[in-house]
Formats: structure tokens, sequence, C-alpha cells
């Protein structure tokens, strides 16, 4: 159906004409948009189901990467880094993970977690690093985590 509206001079429809039988324009204008409005209905639909299914997934993990509003909290932390023994300074804190030695994240403390994480898992994975980071969640009570984890 498609290719009958792109066929726009008489030599294409006489080409079109010798392979199937002429198909009134109204018809096909008829089918075109009926199917580009189904489409559009599925392609809107499976995209607020996957919202909502990430809504839900999101209220029982502690990262909110798919949430409509991920930034409800306010984390404040400090991060300690030692390498051989030798603690690393702020500038070198955050030309590692990019990110400030201590600082507020409004987003889920679980981010620069998982920041961290990924950094020691890929590129500093032969360092041997020890991170510490103190928080604290929307002024809640100080936590603490490590990486590597400890039992």
């Amino acid at each position: 159906m498609v290719c009958l509206l792109a066929l726009k001079g008489p030599l294409e429809r006489a080409a079109l004409s010798i392979w199937s039988p002429p198909v009134p324009q109204a018809i096909t204008h008829q089918l075109y948009n009926r199917s580009v409005t189904r489409l559009r209905t599925i392609i809107g639909a499976s995209l607020l189901l996957f919202q909502l299914g990430m809504i839900g997934y999101a209220r029982f993990v502690p990262a909110r990467y798919f949430c409509w509003a991920p930034y409800d909290i306010q984390s404040e932390y400090r991060l300690d880094v030692l390498i051989g023994g030798r603690p690393l300074t702020a500038s070198q804190i955050r030309a590692r993970y990019r990110r400030p030695r201590q600082g507020v994240d409004n987003r889920s403390i679980q981010h620069v977690m998982d920041i961290v994480e990924q950094y020691e898992q890929t590129y500093g994975r032969n360092d041997s690093a020890e991170v510490s980071m103190t928080y604290h969640v929307n002024g809640k009570a100080e936590q603490e985590w490590h990486y590597p984890r400890r039992p």
C-alpha cells in the first residue's frame, strides 16, 4: 500500500498496472491512514507501559534510573580512597571518578556507588583500591559503604 502512494508519474503507474490490478486511491489512503494510526497507538502504548513498569521496578531497588522524578533525594557523601595504603587527594579522586571527594548529589546515593564500582571493576581493576564512602540521605543518620564490599 505504501508503494502505491510513492508512485507519482504516469510511467510508474503504468508499470504497476502490469503487475497488479488497479486499486482506487481512496482505499489505499484509508488503509495507509489506519496502519499509521494503529502503529502510532502501539508505539505510544508500549512507551507508557514501559515507563509504568520501570516506575514499579524502581520502587524496589536502590537505583532510580527509570523514575519520572529521580531527583527527589539529597545525598551528602564523602569519599576516601586508598591505593597501596596511600590515601588519594581530593584532586586525584575527582580525576579518578569524575566526582568531587565530598559533595551533594540530588539523586539516589546508589548512583555514586555505581560510578565507583563501575570504575573499580573496569579501569581501576588492577589498582586494588579500597574505597570508603560516608553518606547521609535526606539528612538522616550517617551510613558507610565500602568497596570492595566487606563481609
